[in-house]
């Protein structure tokens, strides 16, 4: 298996309640991480995790509208803060890009509120391949429901098989089985378009 270089949270973004904070604290004590938290006058909260083999790692958490938020990009040599982190996205439906780094390739999970929507495996060489992606079909089944072009093509057709059939009264016997034809395709497509 390869071994992971570093993981890169790009772009994070983490909404916590005071409550929550405490959890947050919680849940990267439970990992063995040394956590310093340290409390401004303006409320902003700075979450230090010491790191023994690389160099620490800092959230800053601003207070906003009586939440903690934290915006910005982090690094983990280490799996065990890593492993914290993917948990905190997803226990506090959080936001985020994970790059995580290896000798000749790059995976990249995109979470939005604590579900991963996708993973892209990217290589250096310039390839990339999706390896997941969420599909809402809760969403995809109401937006066909919500289309209207469908309804507007039976309307053409059925407009059209109307014409053909005023032309086809009035028609000499040569054109009758050209408009047939005509006729028993855009039949056959509306019975299509209405199923």
């Amino acid at each position: 298996m390869a071994k992971r270089l570093a993981t890169v949270y790009v772009k994070t973004h983490i909404r916590l309640t005071e409550a929550e904070m405490m959890q947050f604290v919680d849940l990267f004590k439970a990992y063995d991480i040394h956590i310093q938290v340290r409390v401004y006058d303006n409320g902003n909260h700075e979450v230090v995790m010491e790191n023994g083999k690389g160099p620490d790692v800092t959230l800053n958490f601003e207070l906003q509208h009586g939440a903690y938020v934290f915006e910005g990009s982090l690094c983990f040599y280490e799996p065990a803060p890593d492993n914290a982190m993917r948990k905190a996205i997803a226990a506090f439906k959080g936001t985020a890009v994970a790059q995580r780094h290896y000798r000749n390739f790059m995976i990249e999970y995109c979470y939005e509120r604590g579900r991963v929507v996708s993973i892209i495996e990217r290589r250096f060489d310039g390839t990339e391949q999706v390896v997941y992606r969420y599909r809402n079909s809760f969403l995809h089944l109401q937006e066909l429901y919500e289309r209207t072009d469908i309804e507007a093509d039976i309307a053409r057709t059925k407009e059209e098989i109307n014409r053909l059939l005023d032309l086809r009264r009035q028609a000499d016997p040569g054109h009758i089985a050209e408009l047939d034809a005509k006729l028993a395709e855009l039949s056959h497509r509306l019975f299509v378009m209405e199923a």
